[in-house]
């Protein structure tokens, strides 16, 4: 009964000071409890998170771990290129990529640095750390398709066709 009522306190307090500072990846924790940190928060990583204004933040959903930026999309003869800012917290993640399996993502770089895109849920996607990345790939192809898949996950779309910016890209559901 005391070890329960001990186990509580400790993940009160760590759970109070993790939803204090879901942004920053510090959290301050007294030093008598630093060795209790994993124990308590196992399974509980997306404490870390931020999460949605309009949620009580209590479960795993309700939190959001993986945020990306402005997903730049610029379109030429031959191909296109692309870039996108991510930031994640928490964990290591998966992130979704602009393109599918017709028009897959070559050249892919995390942070200036090859990487390489696999296949899951459908979609060509990067296995990252929590922290700030900028993700850049480009596409080929004889003539540009009609449409390129863009994740459900990116809001927020700028795209450039042969050097001339379209004001409001359209999105279809595939």
């Amino acid at each position: 009964m005391r070890i329960e009522r001990t186990r509580r306190l400790i993940g009160s307090v760590l759970m109070l000071a993790a939803g204090m500072a879901a942004a920053e990846r510090t959290v301050a924790v007294p030093a008598a409890l630093e060795d209790w940190r994993g124990w308590v928060l196992y399974g509980q990583e997306h404490r870390d998170c931020p999460f949605y204004h309009n949620r009580e933040a209590v479960a795993p959903e309700h939190f959001v771990c993986a945020w990306p930026g402005l997903l730049d999309l610029r379109v030429e003869d031959g191909g296109a290129a692309f870039e996108q800012r991510w930031t994640l917290y928490g964990r290591t993640q998966w992130v979704p990529l602009p393109g599918g399996n017709r028009d897959w993502p070559v050249d892919v770089a995390v942070d200036g640095r090859p990487a390489g895109a696999v296949l899951r849920n459908e979609t060509p996607s990067l296995l990252l750390p929590p922290g700030r990345h900028v993700v850049t790939g480009k596409f080929g192809w004889a003539e540009a398709p009609a449409t390129l898949p863009v994740p459900n996950e990116t809001g927020l779309v700028a795209l450039t066709l042969q050097g001339r910016r379209v004001a409001a890209a359209q999105r279809t559901e595939a």
